[in-house]
């Protein structure tokens, strides 16, 4: 009865280190995979980040142009005189 007791708690324990380094490994793929996500998720930011820019400076522009009289409104849209 000892002996088989003390031979589960020796396989126990083998598994258990065995395990170890597995999930070392797949935490380490997780992290990696979050990493690669994070980097594309900046890079989709940056790009939104841009267009807003590009569109808030056309978007001045076009209304300074205006002030000046260069922009007539007509139904079709703004026009260049």
């Amino acid at each position: 009865m000892k002996t088989a007791f003390l031979f589960c708690l020796l396989l126990f324990s083998i598994s258990m280190l065995s395990a170890a380094p597995v999930k070392k490994q797949l935490n380490a793929k997780k992290l990696q995979q979050q990493q690669v996500l994070l980097k594309k998720m900046e890079a989709l930011n940056e790009k939104l980040i841009k267009r807003q820019v590009e569109s808030i400076r056309r978007h001045a522009e076009i209304q300074h142009l205006k002030k000046l009289g260069h922009i007539k409104r007509r139904n079709s849209g703004a026009t260049l005189l």
